[in-house]
């Protein structure tokens, strides 16, 4: 690390970060100190080392916005219970990568903690002006099971201008369904019939289609490291510290900057398609 070039510094900390083991999670700690961009990839390697948590939650506070938005994504990854108060804060920052990406963390953490405390701040974040924090706040309320009065999923389908939106809604009425197993209630129901015929968007509709007929649950699905390169549109090469949108198989959007190399590392992905969304600060 001290004597490599910067292109392949990357690269170097991408390898550090998918090595088990405390030396690997030690050297990511020291570079954790480091330039920017140093601490933007440091930020998403320590995904997978759980026992650097203390890095990751300083790396949430960090003055550079892609910095902080790597670590709200990591911290869905290795957070604990205690990183439900950091995160929910990060759902009112500035900048929408941070937003979206502590929405989404905030449920995987839930989930995988099976504590609903961010229940509340993922619905006040339904309110949110940004598309894609509202898109990551439903799929994570979704995922977690929880509803919100004031903003019931059926609404968004039904009126929300943005497509990721409309279909995150889509998604949450289709688990709910299957947790009922199938005694959802009428207007839910009605809700997803008119988006079928209605919704201008066909992505939107096929979202809805899929959600009156949901699969029950079943085993886990395989889960991969992942590495992809961000080619903005207009260009033929993968273009460093792009920013982009990441769209996962279960719904969520990965939001940031790519590293020097123009590339992006998803640790742990659920098997599914991958796929480029149009970058956050574009979506409408």
């Amino acid at each position: 690390m001290t004597s490599s070039p910067d292109v392949a510094r990357d690269a170097l900390v991408e390898g550090l970060g998918r090595m088990k083991g405390a030396a690997a999670g030690a050297e990511l700690g020291r570079l954790a100190s480091g330039v920017i961009d140093d601490r933007r990839k440091v930020a998403e390697a320590l995904a997978n080392h759980p026992e650097r948590a203390d890095n990751l939650k300083r790396l949430a506070r960090d003055p550079d916005p892609g910095v902080r938005a790597n670590a709200a994504w990591s911290l869905g990854t290795a957070g604990k219970r205690d990183a439900v108060p950091l995160l929910s804060p990060m759902l009112h920052d500035p900048d929408i990568a941070v937003a979206g990406n502590a929405a989404a963390a905030l449920g995987r953490v839930s989930v995988r903690e099976r504590d609903a405390s961010a229940a509340a701040a993922l619905c006040a974040a339904l309110a949110d002006g940004r598309p894609y924090v509202r898109a990551n706040a439903l799929v994570a309320l979704g995922a977690m099971g929880a509803a919100c009065d004031a903003h019931p999923p059926r609404d968004a389908l039904a009126r929300d201008p943005s497509e990721s939106v409309r279909v995150a809604a889509a998604d949450w009425l289709g688990k709910s369904i299957a947790r009922s197993k199938g005694a959802a209630s009428d207007a839910d129901r009605r809700a997803l019939l008119r988006c079928t015929t209605e919704d201008k968007s066909a992505t939107v509709a096929d979202a809805c289609v899929a959600a009156l007929s949901p699969r029950a649950a079943g085993a886990e699905k395989p889960r991969s490291d992942v590495q992809v390169f961000v080619v903005p549109d207009g260009k033929n090469a993968p273009t460093p510290r792009a920013p982009f949108a990441l769209v996962r198989a279960d719904g969520f959007l990965r939001l940031g900057v790519a590293d020097r190399r123009g590339a992006v590392l998803e640790l742990a992905v659920p098997d599914g398609t991958l796929r480029l969304a149009v970058p956050a600060a574009l979506a409408r």
